[in-house]
């Protein structure tokens, strides 16, 4: 089953500082990805990759994967329209993957930032998770704090806590959806129904694992 783990960084006020930059800049290198998408109408992956590439490497302070990951956020907004131009909040997530993020021992990630690799500690809820990565992780900036939401691929046998990790899947798809889009249906409909959605089937998973803790107990 695939999941998201929310990972809180620690970073120091200097580290901070680097980490804040580094999602401006990705940003701002989306909103520069766009207008080139939209002007030559290149929203395919491979052909505004053509575009753009060259274009940003030399404007913005980023690495080649970075703004890889950034040509991936852009093509994927334009997935739900081509309407409207698309604009993206400065400190919006952007996603790493692992050629630009990785975990090391007691607790330390390496992060790719615009002054270089970072080593800062996190706290995780569960770190017997963490050998299951697969996929990307969204560093996301949230009221003064640094969070890594890590997809991971686990045997469902080995998921302890379903209710805690459903609460993270749906805070980290709502907040990936409603992020860089700017779409009023969307925001106006289509969030509020999610929402509604996961409110309905968190209530009902919550009802059946604690049923089953019940019936457990009792044998």
């Amino acid at each position: 089953m695939k999941l998201t783990l929310k990972i809180k960084l620690l970073p120091t006020d200097e580290q901070a500082n680097f980490l804040i930059s580094t999602i401006k800049e990705a940003n701002n290198a989306c909103d520069a990805i766009s207008e080139i998408a939209w002007d030559r109408k290149a929203f395919n992956q491979f052909k505004l990759h053509k575009e753009a590439y060259y274009t940003i490497k030399s404007k913005f302070n980023l690495s080649s994967q970075v703004i890889i990951r950034c040509i991936s956020k852009v093509t994927d907004s334009y997935k739900i329209d081509r309407k409207t131009k698309r604009q993206f909040r400065p400190c919006g997530s952007i996603a790493y993957d692992s050629r630009i993020l990785s975990y090391k021992p007691s607790n330390i990630v390496s992060i790719w930032c615009i002054d270089g690799r970072l080593k800062i500690p996190f706290i995780c809820h569960n770190t017997n998770y963490l050998p299951y990565i697969k996929g990307e992780a969204d560093l996301v900036f949230k009221k003064g704090k640094f969070y890594l939401f890590q997809t991971v691929e686990i045997p469902d046998e080995e998921i302890k806590d379903v209710e805690e990790f459903f609460i993270l899947n749906a805070f980290s798809e709502n907040c990936q959806k409603a992020e860089a889009e700017r779409n009023p249906a969307f925001k106006n409909f289509s969030e509020k129904f999610i929402c509604f959605l996961y409110e309905r089937i968190f209530l009902s998973i919550r009802h059946i694992f604690f049923f089953q803790q019940k019936v457990s107990c009792c044998y």
